[in-house]
C-alpha cells in the first residue's frame, strides 16, 4: 500500500480546514481519527490487518504514532504550526464559544478575562502545547492537564523530529501557501477550503494588550523557538515548488473564496444548531 498519512493536529493551528482537505482526498473509512470515541487505548488494542485498513490517522497525538502501526507500513508525517500567542489567544475565544470544550464551564462559569486565562494554568495547552506534541516519543494523545515543564531538550527532540520525518511542515498565517504546497507533495486534487472554527467575534491580535501577550509570549518561549525554525523548515521547502505555488495560488484564492462564500455559511448554519441543540 502507499504511505500512510499521520497529520499531528496541534490544537487551533488550522488543523480543522485541514482535516475538511483530508477528507475529501481519502475514501470514506480509511480514516482513523482520534477522540473520545476513537481512544488511543482503543487504538493500541487493533490488530495489525485492522490497523492496515487505514490510509489516514489523525487528531491531537504526539510524534511517534508509526511505532504502534505494522513494520511494513511506511509513513508520513504533516502538522501545521501557529505562531504561539495568536494560538493561545485564538484558544480562549475557541473555548468561550464551545460547551462541548472540557474548559468550557470552568472558563465561563469562572468569568475568566483573557489575562487570567493564560495566568490560570488550567492546561498545558497553553504552555508551550505544540512542542509537547512534536517532541513525543510515543504517539500518545497529550494529556494537557499534566503539569509537566517543556526544556530545551523537548525543544531540541522537536526540531529533529520536525527535519527528519516530518514530509510537510505548514504554518497557519500561510496557510493557503500551506495548502499548495502540500498539493505539490502529496498531489491532491480536491484542495478546496472553508474556516469551520474560525472566530469573528475574537479581537485582531493588536487590539490584545501587551502585558497580555508578554505573558503568553514568557509561558511559550520554546514554542516561539519552534515556531521560528518551522517557519525556515517551510520556506526552505517552498523553494522546491516555488514557481508551481506561486502561479497557482491568485487563481487559487479566487476560486477558493467562491467555494468558501457556498460552503462556509452553510457549516456555520450547521455549528449553530449543533451548539444549540446542547444546551
Amino acid at each position: 500500500m502507499d504511505s500512510v498519512l499521520i497529520f499531528v493536529h496541534i490544537p487551533k493551528a488550522g488543523g480543522t480546514a485541514l482535516n475538511n482537505i483530508i477528507n475529501k482526498n481519502y475514501q470514506k473509512g480509511t480514516i482513523f481519527q482520534f477522540n473520545k470515541e476513537n481512544s488511543f487505548e482503543s487504538f493500541i488494542k487493533l490488530t495489525g490487518s485492522e490497523k492496515s485498513k487505514y490510509s489516514c490517522f489523525r487528531g491531537h497525538i504526539g510524534y511517534g504514532l508509526h511505532n504502534y502501526l505494522p513494520k511494513d507500513i511506511s509513513v508520513k508525517y504533516i502538522t501545521m504550526l501557529r505562531d504561539p500567542i495568536d494560538r493561545v489567544v485564538s484558544h480562549y475565544y475557541y473555548v468561550l464559544r464551545q460547551p462541548e470544550h472540557y474548559l468550557h464551564e470552568e472558563v465561563c462559569g469562572r468569568g475568566m478575562s483573557l489575562k487570567e486565562y493564560v495566568l490560570s494554568e488550567l492546561t498545558s495547552e497553553l504552555c508551550n502545547g505544540q512542542t509537547r506534541l512534536l517532541a513525543s516519543f510515543d504517539g500518545e494523545v497529550i494529556d494537557f492537564n499534566k503539569k509537566d515543564i517543556i526544556d530545551g531538550n523537548d525543544l531540541k527532540i522537536a526540531k529533529i523530529n520536525l527535519q527528519k520525518y516530518f514530509s510537510f511542515v505548514g504554518i497557519t498565517e500561510e496557510f493557503d501557501v500551506s495548502v499548495l504546497l502540500l498539493r505539490e507533495i502529496f498531489k491532491w486534487d480536491k484542495i478546496y477550503y472553508y474556516k469551520k472554527n474560525a472566530s469573528r467575534s475574537r479581537p485582531t491580535l493588536s487590539s490584545i494588550g501587551d502585558s497580555v501577550k508578554d505573558i503568553i509570549s514568557k509561558n511559550n518561549s520554546i514554542d516561539m523557538e519552534l515556531y521560528e525554525y518551522a517557519k525556515d523548515l517551510f520556506h526552505e521547502k517552498l523553494k522546491f515548488y516555488r514557481d508551481p505555488i506561486e502561479a497557482g495560488l491568485k487563481p487559487f484564492k479566487l476560486c477558493n473564496r467562491i467555494y468558501s462564500s457556498v460552503y462556509g455559511p452553510l457549516a456555520r448554519m450547521n455549528e449553530i444548531t449543533r451548539i444549540k441543540s446542547t444546551y
